[in-house]
């Protein structure tokens, strides 16, 4: 039976039967039944639906190999709260992987995993936070606008603003059938990725003093910065080894950072022929099969005091596999 309203007029006539025509609006807070994507920057970037956070119906087009849906936004501290949710499933976040560093005034060069059917070609948008100000509000903020790909792996260029300020940042990527404008509100399918990256120098060095190797002129070690891979809570990037005579100049180094050197924590001392025990955090990114990362730790301790790790026994972890998370290998 077909709803109908009975309208009174000003002398008490009955106008009607009239059909009611009754339009259901999306809002924030309802949701039709179609499961929804959602992003994982942390705060202040819009994640969540009540900062009108990005969300994608899921449907069409959608990056790398899968998409998962969220109730709302997921966000994280390293963008990985996506990749983690829903728990033990795989890791949606697969699309998007930065093939160069991101130097202000330079080219960068990025690989799009576009997957799904039903459309010809996918519209693809993505921000990087330049200012590192917790926005992708500001005009050179946007890398790619209106972007159209089939499905299949692109690799495209983008210039780094010279003005790009250096750090941490985040980017985000929506993809859809019909493009997004902004970072934010509804599209009409599709996914949003959300990938934390580093602006500037890529590269971690140490800070052990003297004639330990440190300086890239000693070919010091040296790690190329993985966004989301790391010891501790954090790390940065220096341009060169930062030797000083307590081994802080990395924990003090960019001055207005946190200290990043906070993986590592000997728990007893270390004693000549006795047992010793170390922490070691680990962050890393969901593994393909949705479980847990790992990574490989090599150590060293100079027992004899002779300013080198190159005698024998000195390596005290060699290719240890640690899961990610706090773990004391020994």
């Amino acid at each position: 039976m077909k709803p109908t309203l009975l309208f009174t007029g000003s002398r008490g006539r009955t106008l009607g039967p009239w059909l009611a025509l009754v339009t259901v609006l999306s809002t924030p807070g309802f949701f039709p039944s179609r499961a929804q994507d959602f992003g994982d920057a942390p705060s202040p970037y819009p994640t969540f639906l009540q900062q009108n956070g990005p969300w994608h119906p899921i449907g069409g087009p959608y990056f790398g190999i899968t998409v998962d849906e969220e109730g709302d936004g997921q966000p994280d501290p390293n963008a990985l709260g996506d990749d983690s949710q829903p728990a033990g499933k795989l890791d949606d976040e697969d699309g998007i992987t930065f093939l160069t560093p991101l130097v202000p005034g330079q080219v960068a060069t990025v690989q799009i995993v576009i997957g799904g059917s039903g459309f010809s070609t996918a519209v693809v948008d993505a921000w990087i936070d330049f200012q590192l100000d917790g926005s992708w509000a500001e005009p050179i903020d946007r890398i790619f606008s209106g972007l159209s790909l089939p499905v299949g792996t692109h690799v495209r260029e983008f210039i780094v603003p010279r003005e790009a300020k250096e750090g941490p940042s985040f980017a985000r990527f929506r993809v859809s059938t019909r493009g997004s404008s902004v970072p934010t509100g509804q599209a009409p399918n599709g996914e949003v990725e959300d990938h934390q990256v580093y602006l500037g120098a890529t590269t971690d060095f140490g800070d052990a003093p003297g004639k330990y190797p440190t300086l890239l002129a000693s070919n010091g070690a040296r790690h190329q910065v993985s966004p989301g891979f790391f010891l501790g809570t954090r790390v940065d990037a220096e341009s060169d080894g930062q030797p000083t005579a307590d081994a802080l100049g990395d924990d003090l180094n960019p001055t207005a950072a946190p200290d990043d050197e906070d993986g590592v924590i000997f728990l007893t001392p270390v004693v000549p022929g006795q047992t010793a025990r170390v922490r070691v955090i680990l962050t890393a990114p969901q593994n393909p099969n949705g479980g847990p990362g790992t990574g490989r730790l090599n150590a060293w301790v100079d027992f004899n005091g002779n300013e080198s790790w190159a005698d024998p026994g000195e390596q005290i972890f060699t290719n240890v596999v640690l899961t990610a998370g706090i773990g004391v290998p020994g």
